[in-house]
C-alpha cells in the first residue's frame, strides 16, 4: 500500500493546479515518499490534501478556528464531521525550519500509540508543510500545572505514567527507535479525557540499526531539559529524553519550572536549576518541605519517596547511570500500587 494517499482535488484553474503540483513537489512530496518508504512505513498511509481543503477545514485559518499561539499556530477544524487540529507553520522560511517539519511529519507517521498525539496527513502546496493531527488539545501540560490546585497528586502520577510510556513505545515499540530530544511540560498535551499525549516531534530523530546515538552539533532542546552529558559529547541516545523526563517528574512533584527563581541570603534574586536545587534538599532530608503543598498527605510517604529518587535516578550526569524508559515505565506502575 502506498505511504502517501492523495485526496481528491478540489477545482483549480489549470495554471493554478500546475503551480500547486510544482510546489508540492519543490516543498518535499517526493522526499516525503521517500523517507517514508525507508522508514519502513507500509500500512496506515497518511493523507496529503491540498491547500483549499485545509483552508476549508480551518474557515480561513480563522481567529475563530484558534486554539494556542507558538512556534507555529494551531487552529481547529474539521474532516469528514470528525474535529481535526491544523498546525499553520508562522513565517520563518530557513531550511532549518523545513527540515523540522518534514522530519516531524515523517516520524509522526510511524507513530501508533494512545500517548503520542496521532498524525492525519499534511499540506505540502504552501513553502513550509502544514500537519493536520488529530484533534487531542485541550490544554498543555505546563499550562494545567500553573493552576496545580487542579492537578491532584493520583493525577500526577498517572500522567507521568502515560509520558513514560508514550517515550517508552518510541524507545523500544515503533517500527524505527526515536528520540524525541525536547520532552518538557510544553510537549505534553492533555486531552478531553485529561490523557497526556507526546506532542511536537520536529526535533526527533530515527535511531540508525545496530547504532546506540546519533552525532549533532547542534544542541537543541528547551533550556533546563536538555541532557547536559549530550552538550558535552553532541551525542544524543535514549538517555537523553531519560534526563528531560526526569526534569518533568521533578516539575510535578514540586510545581517548579526546570529553572525558577529565588532568594540569597542578602535577599537578591537569582535563578536557581530544579535539578541541583531538588538533590541538595534529599541530601539534607528535606523532601517533605519541596513537595508542592497542594498534594502533601494525597499519597503516602512511600509513594512521595520512591517518585523523587526514580526523578533523580533520571537526572544523573552520566547517561550509562539513568535507567530506560522501560525500567521507568515498571518503577511509576509500581508507585501507583503502593
Amino acid at each position: 500500500m502506498d505511504c502517501l494517499r492523495r485526496r481528491k482535488a478540489r477545482s483549480f484553474p489549470s495554471n493554478t493546479k500546475k503551480a500547486a503540483a510544482a510546489r508540492g513537489y519543490r516543498n518535499g512530496e517526493a522526499r516525503l515518499r521517500t523517507q517514508l518508504t525507508l522508514f519502513g512505513q507500509k500500512s496506515n498511509p497518511i493523507m496529503i490534501f491540498t491547500l483549499s481543503e485545509i483552508l476549508i477545514m480551518t474557515n480561513n485559518f480563522s481567529d475563530t478556528n484558534r486554539i494556542v499561539g507558538s512556534i507555529a499556530s494551531l487552529y481547529k477544524g474539521t474532516l469528514g464531521g470528525r474535529l481535526v487540529v491544523v498546525k499553520k507553520p508562522n513565517s520563518d522560511l530557513c531550511l532549518d525550519t523545513q527540515e523540522r517539519l518534514m522530519n516531524s511529519i515523517v516520524v509522526l507517521s510511524n507513530m501508533n500509540h494512545n500517548n503520542i498525539v496521532k498524525l492525519i496527513g499534511c499540506c505540502l502546496e504552501t513553502q513550509l508543510p502544514i500537519p493536520v493531527y488529530n484533534f487531542a488539545f485541550n490544554v498543555t501540560l505546563f499550562d494545567r500545572m500553573r493552576c496545580p490546585e487542579n492537578m491532584s497528586w493520583k493525577n500526577r502520577l498517572r500522567i507521568a505514567a502515560e509520558i513514560a510510556d508514550g517515550l517508552n513505545y518510541m524507545h523500544s515499540g515503533a517500527p524505527v527507535p526515536i528520540i524525541h530530544r525536547d520532552i518538557h511540560p510544553q510537549h505534553v498535551i492533555l486531552d478531553k479525557s485529561d490523557t497526556a499525549k507526546i506532542i511536537d516531534l520536529g526535533l526527533s530523530v530515527p535511531v540508525p540499526l545496530g547504532e546506540t546515538h546519533v552525532e549533532d552539533d547542534i544542541v537543541v532542546g528547551n533550556w533546563g531539559y536538555g541532557d547536559p552529558e549530550c552538550l558535552l559529547t553532541r551525542k544524543v541516545t535514549e538517555k537523553s529524553d531519560v534526563y528531560s523526563f526526569g526534569v518533568t517528574l521533578l516539575h510535578l512533584l514540586t510545581c517548579k519550572q526546570a529553572r525558577f527563581p529565588s532568594f540569597d541570603c542578602k535577599n537578591k534574586k537569582i535563578t536557581k536549576e530544579l535539578v541541583g536545587w531538588f538533590l541538595s534538599k534529599m541530601e539534607d532530608g528535606h523532601l517533605f518541605e519541596v513537595i508542592d503543598f497542594r498534594i502533601r498527605g494525597k499519597g503516602s510517604l512511600e509513594q512521595f519517596q520512591a517518585f523523587a529518587e526514580i526523578a533523580l535516578r533520571c537526572t544523573r550526569a552520566k547517561g550509562v547511570e539513568r535507567p530506560t524508559m522501560k525500567d521507568v515505565v515498571l518503577e511509576l506502575r509500581r508507585i501507583k500500587k503502593l
